[in-house]
């Protein structure tokens, strides 16, 4: 089981971030989905996404986790890049 919560960005982000999220493994989980969004997220340092199709992962117990999730096309331009659909 994976407990996993989304908050609101702060005041003034909102027009580059969907939101922050965390999730928590309470028990080991395999298969876990995690659906294309059309976002990208920033998680443990890094861009990941924008997801084409849907994942799977096997996760363990007691693993933590948090990101932000960026509004479509927001990393890639903060950069100086043109984000591309």
């Amino acid at each position: 089981m994976i407990r996993y919560a989304e908050r609101p960005p702060a005041p003034g982000l909102e027009p580059y971030i969907e939101c922050t999220w965390s999730s928590h493994a309470l028990t080991n989980v395999r298969g876990f989905s995690v659906l294309p969004d059309g976002c990208m997220d920033l998680l443990e340092g890094r861009v990941v996404g924008a997801m084409t199709r849907a994942m799977r992962f096997n996760v363990e117990a007691g693993r933590t986790a948090t990101g932000v999730r960026f509004r479509p096309g927001i990393p890639l331009c903060c950069c100086g890049w043109m984000a591309v659909n």
